[in-house]
């Protein structure tokens, strides 16, 4: 008989679906931890390069009530030469959420940080029109 457990080490998060409200969608995308997260990636040479509506997740920091956005699930990651531009030429990512280079993407093409920037913004856009009320 097998039994699933999780370990939990730091921080537990909850799915962009039970998001309350437009304001704390925007603090989970702009706050400190997603947008500064690709940021400070990309300063030592890291692409994330799967920005999508599930590696976004919603938690509590221990002092306060607002929830942020963590970006998790750095399994397509990569490295990046000096100039900022992927070392691995493969395409990944989650397709609904790719950004309009990667996705037309010609032989030899690779991933940048703005390629990881419009993925977020079409997270939020994701969000916006499907999970929230009109």
């Amino acid at each position: 008989v097998h039994v699933h457990y999780r370990l939990v080490l730091k921080e537990a998060g909850i799915s962009l679906n039970h998001l309350k409200n437009s304001s704390e969608l925007v603090h989970a995308g702009r706050d400190l931890i997603v947008l500064q997260a690709i940021r400070d990636a990309f300063e030592i040479h890291l692409l994330h390069r799967d920005v999508s509506f599930a590696n976004v997740v919603l938690f509590r920091e221990k002092k306060g009530d607002r929830r942020l956005g963590l970006l998790t699930d750095w399994d397509f990651s990569c490295t990046t030469n000096e100039n900022g531009v992927a070392s691995d030429t493969h395409r990944t990512g989650t397709f609904p959420f790719m950004s309009l280079d990667v996705i037309s993407c010609s032989p030899g093409f690779r991933h940048t940080v703005q390629d990881d920037m419009e993925s977020l913004a079409y997270v939020l856009l994701f969000c916006s029109t499907i999970l929230l009320d009109h």
